[in-house]
């Protein structure tokens, strides 16, 4: 791929209005773990940016999916290019802050309504950034699946591992470069920072003694079925750039998607006696 290892997540300007993630306890059962995928009773479809700078789109939309899942027991994997389409900047990326702030107020449309692949293939950059064109339903399906709010993470690897189980995963940005590790299961920590990635996290582990975060990637079937692990290891010297959770409340969105649907109804009502008046 072309721009498999190019820059697709934008730095954050620090905004001290943020609200910050606070664990509950300062100490974390690395032990027990954390398995999203055990959770929600699925494995989560891989998602493929291709030649494309959509990694944050892909991002959010798997941890879209994923909240989604828990709401309403159904799992339907959620669209890249409705995020990023509406995110990503001209020349290429897109930053946390921006994406959390249009799922928040959008929600994420399912992907079989706005489709992330060109004619089934994975996508490039101008696929990804042309607006998908949705249905009243599909975008009243969209307005269900919205957060209700966002949070800023401490870069620190338990506290990474508390929002990950507290808020059912976060979102990270991790620098890397092509060092021959980027599809295996355990990518090493860059000599350079070439590139800066969006990744959803959803796993943490004890792994030989180490503290391990895992995430999906969205380079395809890479790693273990898409997931790849870092340690604390891979958090020294600025490795690891944000992290973002988001907390979710599935019945206001649902209420106000209800009380749309009335008030079409009822204006359809008034239209009809309107005219047979006339």
């Amino acid at each position: 791929m072309t721009h498999e290892f190019g820059t697709g997540a934008l730095k954050d300007t620090i905004d001290w209005r943020d609200y910050q993630f606070l664990p509950q306890s300062s100490l974390y059962d690395w032990e027990k773990g954390f398995d999203i995928e055990k959770k929600i009773g699925n494995k989560l479809v891989t998602k493929d940016q291709n030649g494309s700078y959509s990694c944050g789109g892909q991002a959010w939309a798997y941890y879209m999916e994923v909240l989604e899942t828990l709401a309403t027991g159904t799992y339907e994997p959620r669209s890249a290019r409705w995020i990023y389409s509406h995110t990503g900047v001209p020349s290429g990326g897109s930053a946390g802050r921006v994406n959390c702030d249009f799922v928040i107020k959008n929600g994420c449309a399912l992907e079989f309504d706005a489709v992330s692949y060109d004619n089934g293939k994975p996508p490039k950059e101008a696929f990804m950034m042309t607006k998908p064109r949705l249905s009243q339903q599909a975008r009243e399906i969209a307005e269900v699946s919205k957060a209700l709010s966002y949070l800023n993470v401490k870069v620190d690897i338990d506290t990474f591992a508390h929002a990950i189980e507290a808020n059912n995963g976060l979102i990270l940005s991790i620098y890397g470069q092509d060092n021959g590790t980027w599809r295996t299961k355990f990518p090493k920590p860059p000599t350079s920072k070439v590139w800066l990635h969006w990744v959803y996290a959803g796993k943490t582990r004890l792994h030989r003694g180490k503290k391990q975060i895992g995430f999906i990637n969205s380079w395809g079937n890479i790693g273990d079925n898409g997931w790849q692990w870092v340690d604390a290891e891979y958090f020294e010297n600025g490795n690891i750039l944000d992290g973002w959770t988001l907390a979710w409340d599935y019945k206001p969105a649902k209420i106000k998607v209800v009380l749309n649907q009335m008030i079409t109804l009822y204006q359809q009502l008034i239209q009809k006696l309107t005219t047979a008046k006339k």
